[in-house]
This record gives C-alpha cells, sequence and structure tokens, in this order.
C-alpha cells in the first residue's frame, strides 16, 4: 500500500478518535485563544539538538516501518562469555588537572577548534545529571578486596593510577592494572567511559570511571566526516589526562555508534566510521583493534550490554554473586529503545522461548544465562516526538481540504494536544513524499487524553502478530506478566532524564521506585499546563524550569507511559526503578562494553 494511503487511513481514524478534543479548542471560560500566539526565537525547535536526524528518503518511523527492513539487521548471533567479578562501591568525578601528554595539531579547517567542531565541545549534554546513589535498590556485595582499596573512588583520588590500591601485584601473566575506553557516539551526543580496572584476581575489577560528553552527536556532521571524527577530539583529551602515559599504548578504545548512525544511511555513516577511525590510528596512541572496534553496534548488543551493566553493578552476575534473581532493564535513547530481561517459564509447561535473534545466550561469570531481548528502531524519543508531530500535523491538515503542504510556514499555526497547554514551540515535519517544513504548533485543550490517542496510534499495538504474544508493533516479546511477575524493572537514559526530576524530594532520598500509576498521574499533570504546574511543583524549582523550558514534556511522559503500559503490558501498580548512576558509574551499555573489550583484548601492558 503507498504511504501516503497509510496517513490517509491513519488520519482518517486520528479524525474520528480526536474529534472530541478538538471540538473543545478554544472554549471555556479564561482559556488562551492561540490564535493570538506569537512565535519569537525562544519557541524555536532545534533539530541539530533535540532530533538529528539526516537520512534517506525511506520512512523508517512507527507505525510506517517496514517490518524487514535494511537498517539494524543483524549480524549472525554469537554465544557470548564473560568472566567477571562484581563491583564494590565506588563513585566517578571529574577533574581538572592539566592534560600530560600531546594531542593532534589543529591543522585542518575540519579540526576541533573550527566552528562547527566548537559547537559540538560547548553544546550542553541533553542529560541531566543525577547524583548516583543505589536508592530503591538493594546493595551489592562488597568483594573481599574492598577493603584495601577503600577511599580511590576516582582518578582525583587515586594516588597512582598506574598502580592498584587493592593489591600490590596483578594475576599471573596479567598486568595489575588495564584501562579500556567506550565512546558511546550516540544520537544527541557522543560520550567517552574511562574504566580503570584491575587484575588482582582471575577476572577484571573495576576501580573508577571518568566521564565526558560533548554534543551534538557524530550524525550531526553528515557532510563533513572529518569534522564529525574532530569532534571526538575532547573526549580522547580526557582519556589522555586519565590514563597514565606509559600504559596509554595498550588500552584499547572502541567507538560504538547507536541508532542515530543506523538511520544516517550506509554511504554516510560508513564515511563518517571510517574517518573516525583513521583519526583513531593516525593522531592517537591508543590501540584500536580492527573493525570492530568503530562500528555501528548491533541493537541487541546495546540492550544487552546495559543488562550486564546494571546487574554487574549490583552484583547479581559475575564470579562470586550469589543472587539468583536478575534486574530486566529498558533503555530508552533518541531513535530506539531496548528492553532485556531473563524470562522464566513454569517447569510443568511446554512454554519456552521461541527461537529467533531476540533470543541472546550469554555466559557471565560462569553462569549461563538466557535472555530475551530486542531493540525497537524508530520508537526512541526523538523519532517519537516525530511521529507524533507528523500525525497530528497531517490530521490538522486532513481537516482542511484547501491546505497546500509546500506553503506552511512557521506563521502556520497547529493546534497539539501533545504539546503542554499554554505552550508553543517551532516544529519541523518531515512526512515521507513531502518536504520538510516547518510550522507553529501550540498546546490544545484535550490534554493528556487527546495526547494518549495520538501516541496509541504511533504505537501499533494491532499490528500483525505473526509469533504470539507481541509487545507492540507486531514483535514478539514473552509476557512480562506471565514470565517476569515480581522482577525489578530498571528504566534508563531519557526514562531518567524526564521522569527523575519531577518525582517529589521523598522519593530522591528514600526511593527511586515509582508505579505505573504514578508516572500516568505525572504525564496528565505535566499535560494540563502552567497552572497546574504551580500547584503540583510550585515549590519545586528546579522542576518547574525543566518544565518551562520543554514543551513537548507532555509527549515526552505520555509516550513513556503508553511505551510501559499498552506496549510491554506492565499493570498501573508494577514499580519502577528510575536511575541515572549505580556506584557512581554511569548506567548503559557502555560498562558492558568496557567488560567484552577488556576481556578479548590481547595486550601485554605492564605497569
Amino acid at each position: 500500500m503507498p504511504t501516503w494511503k497509510k496517513y490517509t487511513i491513519l488520519g482518517s481514524v486520528a479524525l474520528v478518535i480526536l474529534g472530541l478534543g478538538y471540538l473543545k479548542m478554544g472554549s471555556g471560560s479564561g482559556t488562551k485563544q492561540y490564535g493570538d500566539e506569537v512565535w519569537d526565537a525562544e519557541n524555536t525547535y532545534t533539530p541539530s539538538l533535540d532530533e538529528e536526524y539526516v537520512g534517506d528518503e525511506t520512512d523508517y518511523s512507527p507505525p510506517f516501518r517496514p517490518a524487514d527492513g535494511p537498517l539494524g539487521e543483524d549480524d549472525e548471533e554469537e554465544d557470548k562469555m564473560f568472566h567477571a567479578l562484581p563491583i564494590g562501591q565506588h563513585h566517578a568525578s571529574e577533574g581538572n588537572d592539566e592534560l600530560a601528554g600531546d594531542y593532534p595539531t589543529a591543522g585542518s579547517p575540519h579540526d576541533p577548534q573550527s566552528d562547527e567542531a566548537k559547537g559540538a565541545i560547548e553544546a550542553e549534554d541533553d542529560f541531566t545529571e543525577i547524583s548516583g546513589g543505589s536508592d530503591g535498590i538493594e546493595e551489592a556485595e562488597e568483594p573481599q578486596q574492598a577493603e584495601n582499596g577503600s577511599g580511590v573512588t576516582s582518578f582525583e583520588t587515586d594516588p597512582d593510577a598506574s598502580l592498584s590500591t587493592y593489591c600490590a601485584e596483578g594475576y599471573p601473566d596479567k598486568p595489575i592494572v588495564q584501562y579500556a575506553l567506550t565512546i558511546d557516539a550516540g544520537s544527541t551526543g557522543s560520550r567517552i567511559h574511562v574504566y580503570k580496572f584491575n587484575n588482582c584476581g582471575p577476572s577484571p575489577q573495576l576501580e573508577y570511571e571518568t566521564f565526558k560528553a560533548v554534543q551534538p552527536g557524530l550524525s550531526a556532521y553528515a557532510r563533513d566526516p572529518t569534522a564529525a571524527a574532530a569532534s571526538l577530539d575532547p573526549l580522547l583529551k580526557e582519556a589522555m589526562r586519565v590514563v597514565p602515559k606509559e600504559l596509554r599504548k595498550c588500552t584499547p578504545v572502541e567507538v560504538k555508534a547507536t541508532a542515530g548512525l543506523r538511520l544516517l544511511g550506509e554511504q554516510e555513516s560508513g564515511a563518517i566510521l571510517d574517518e573516525v577511525r583513521n583519526r583513531l590510528e593516525t593522531e592517537w596512541v591508543f590501540s584500536v583493534n580492527g573493525d570492530k572496534s568503530v562500528e555501528i553496534m548491533d541493537g541487541k548488543d546495546e540492550g544487552v550490554y546495559a543488562w550486564i551493566t546494571a546487574n554487574y553493578l549490583l552484583g547479581k552476575i559475575g564470579e562470586g554473586a550469589s543472587s539468583t534473581d536478575t534486574l530486566a532493564v529498558m533503555d530508552l535513547g533518541g531513535a530506539s529503545t531496548q528492553i532485556v530481561f531473563e524470562p522464566t517459564f513454569p517447569a510443568d509447561s511446554q512454554q519456552a522461548l521461541v527461537e529467533g535473534e531476540h533470543k541472546y545466550s550469554l555466559t557471565f561469570g560462569g553462569k549461563e544465562f538466557t535472555l530475551y531481548q530486542h531493540s525497537y528502531l524508530g520508537y526512541g524519543l526523538m523519532r517519537a516526538r516525530r511521529s507524533v508531530h507528523n500525525l497530528v500535523a497531517f490530521t490538522w491538515s486532513f481537516g482542511r481540504g484547501d491546505v497546500d503542504w509546500d506553503e506552511l510556514s512557521e506563521h502556520t499555526e497547529v493546534g497539539n494536544p501533545c504539546l503542554s497547554r499554554g505552550t508553543t514551540r517551532r516544529v519541523e515535519l518531515d512526512p515521507p513524499g513531502r518536504k520538510a517544513v516547518n510550522v507553529t504548533m501550540h498546546g490544545v485543550m484535550g490534554g493528556y487524553e487527546a495526547c494518549n490517542r495520538v501516541v496509541e496510534l504511533v504505537m501499533a499495538k494491532d499490528a500483525i502478530c505473526e509469533v504470539k504474544p507481541c509487545s507492540f508493533n507486531g514483535v514478539y516479546q514473552p509476557s512480562l506478566l506471565d514470565t517476569f511477575p515480581r522482577g525489578k524493572l530498571l528504566a534508563l537514559s531519557y526514562f531518567t532524564d524526564r521522569i527523575k526530576p519531577l518525582l517529589p524530594v521523598s522519593y530522591s532520598s528514600s526511593t527511586s521506585q515509582l508505579s505505573i500509576a504514578t508516572l500516568t498521574q505525572l504525564a496528565k499533570d505535566v499535560c494540563a499546563g502552567p497552572e497546574t504546574w504551580k500547584t503540583v511543583w510550585g515549590d519545586n524549582a528546579e522542576a518547574m524550569a525543566e518544565l518551562e523550558d520543554r514543551p513537548e514534556y507532555c509527549l515526552d511522559l505520555t509516550f513513556m507511559n503508553a511505551l510501559l503500559g499498552l506496549g510491554y503490558e506492565l499493570t498501573p501498580q508494577r514499580s519502577l526503578l528510575v536511575e541515572k548512576k549505580l556506584r557512581g558509574v554511569e548506567l548503559g551499555w557502555a560498562l558492558g562494553a568496557g567488560l567484552a573489550l577488556i576481556e578479548k583484548a590481547e595486550l601485554k601492558c605492564t605497569a
């Protein structure tokens, strides 16, 4: 069926569902009349920072993405084997010590001193820093060696970064200390994780992490691969500051790009990765081991590595871990979202995990795990915004037969129930088959209920399910209610960045758990607009600043609520953990990838 017909059908359905909500626009005493809204620079929507998408003409947004497309195809599945000890309690911090070592010179118009690269360095990170702790999560078992190394929680507190305070000698045939560099090239920015491990025992033990981030992401440099590679220089300079000079040549580095580059297109993403690899090999001293060191990470690895990170930090997996239960991990990025969990089936039933690319066999710390994992490309937060805006605009234009799409401009006002009531946002629309245009959208009456109806269409819950049961968009997934009924759920990345700032202080000080019902109420309060914000968050300056700066907060929370409730079918009473850091270490896939990197690195490096 042609794409325009799909839009027509969905537009018709949306018109019927949303009719009641739109009839209420402008009704009621005291309601702001949006026809008098004035657009100004403060309402500007900035695609380069909020929704870096540059790609081919094929639309991969939900629910219009083909089930079997060329993007995000998985390689042959391999069993992954790691041997690692659970981590003790560590905390990471950044410092400002003078950097030792040489860096690439600024001899190219594409170097970090260029205006474009400076923009990447100076831009604020979109991810909110949330001070860590393990609130709401039980304490991990402390390794026996932790007593000897207590007090060393960061590079700044480390008396000698080339040695370990945990032991005087390394395990036979292993160096005392080994560093690993993992660069997360995400859709909204790039981040480096510098991990220090010791080899006091047979398996590596993480001592601490050093973290640094820049914006925008590599995909923002689609037409300038050299500038894309140069944008990573500030991150590598941080690694030079932390890694001792004598250990740099045997410190492996990997650059793992995620959905942002995955959506960019093979030719453009390939050119960027080639330039990044070339710059690492010619301008920096760290070890680059093969083509896999710089690549677009397979979606299934992204989710599983995040699962390893969380469960490793909690001491639930790894050599010596005694726990029999594991956490499920749900990671919401800009362009994709992942879910990974360990399903269990009744011993007396015929049920089992269906074979397929979603099945991931993992050996970690001498124990075998069979995981379910899936990466939903096109269902990241920024892509969800794009889909919702396009659908709202199409529905609006469908009811106005004389609309000339190509003539739309920022002076065109479109009511959008997914913007918080009373807020305005300039939005870029780019549905397939149409040229990209900018319009001004404003939050209208209808609130959460009206927005939720749009989001439900985007979720494609009624898509054909060939292998049952399915979550959404026709994807097979064992029921969390049946196969993971009491397990804890950890939500990462944008889940944390949007939910955590709005929680009462009591949540931050005692527990990071909230129910799905609480999330639903948060979404309703945010969508209700500024008057409700004052009632709910009037005494929370940080929350009010977050809300006033993000007109799409209503859309974001409504999408998250639909993803968890409608998509994953979590009940309103089910609890969710939202965390940014654990034991001072950034949660996400990076540490899991770092553990894999340190295991496979065949480098003779002595301190």
